[in-house]
């Protein structure tokens, strides 16, 4: 398996599991390339205050860097990558 086949896969399991979250408003796997980095992305929008504890460990599971978690608008938006 390529590397970017796992990362790949990698990505989409966390995009998966944070999916099935109740508070999960929203995710997007990105692929390289598309929007401002150059790896396989996830991006996610959740209807809370704060990241859930949930939503780190399917990041962590997934062995997957944290680039960014605020608070933006009415929910709190995560960045993710490998």
């Amino acid at each position: 398996m390529s590397c970017t086949v796992e990362q790949r896969e990698r990505v989409q399991a966390a995009a998966d599991a944070i999916e099935a979250h109740p508070r999960c408003a929203g995710v997007d796997a990105l692929a390289p390339g598309v929007g401002p980095h150059d790896a396989w992305t996830l991006e996610c929008t959740l209807a809370t205050s704060t990241c859930p504890p949930d939503v780190l460990y399917a990041l962590v599971i997934a062995r997957l860097r944290l680039r960014e978690a605020r608070p933006r608008g009415t929910g709190y938006h995560v960045v993710a990558g490998v």
